[in-house]
């Protein structure tokens, strides 16, 4: 246990960092933003109770929101997140279960099921925080357009992170 809470947080001040100093500062034409902290949420122990991801996203958030002037758009879609991560666990469940894997980004599920797993949630999230920024759907294309660019960046550096930092390290 010692070893995944020292993990998580290398975790998020590493996905932090780089996601405030790097990631937030590349905005090509209002339509391509870049969000890697949801993995932050994504790869924090499957065992952790419910109230306490929420509060740990609220935090993830605020710090984005904080840094970035949103008001509060980056905490809740990252409650949001928080709240759907367990139906989405549940959904992409493996055949025999998760028995004694604590970490959603232990290499013992596999690429293709982490994969799987982080379109879902930061598909959901970008929908979520780029309908909560825009106020609605009011122009639905520009809106539709702004979510599908900033997911598809958004997930190659998911799949990037997770070829760079697959090595036992990193692995629980």
């Amino acid at each position: 246990m010692n070893r995944l809470l020292g993990l998580n947080i290398t975790r998020f001040i590493g996905l932090m960092l780089f996601q405030l100093f790097i990631l937030n500062e590349i905005d090509l034409h209002n339509f391509i933003n870049p969000y890697i902290y949801p993995l932050i949420i994504l790869l924090m122990p499957r065992t952790l109770k419910p109230w306490m991801l929420m509060l740990l996203s609220f935090f993830v958030g605020i710090l984005i929101d904080g840094y970035s002037n949103t008001l509060g758009i980056h905490a809740s879609a990252c409650v949001f997140l928080a709240f759907i991560r367990p139906a989405v666990l549940q959904l992409v469940q493996p055949r025999l279960g998760y028995n004694d894997i604590e970490d959603p980004g232990s290499a013992k599920l596999g690429f293709q099921w982490f994969i799987s797993y982080a379109f879902i949630c930061i598909l959901l999230h970008h929908i979520f925080y780029f309908s909560v920024e825009a106020w609605g759907f009011s122009n639905l294309p520009q809106l539709g357009m702004r979510i599908l660019s900033s997911f598809l960046v958004s997930m190659l550096m998911v799949i990037l992170y997770r070829l760079f930092f697959k090595t036992k390290i990193f692995d629980s």
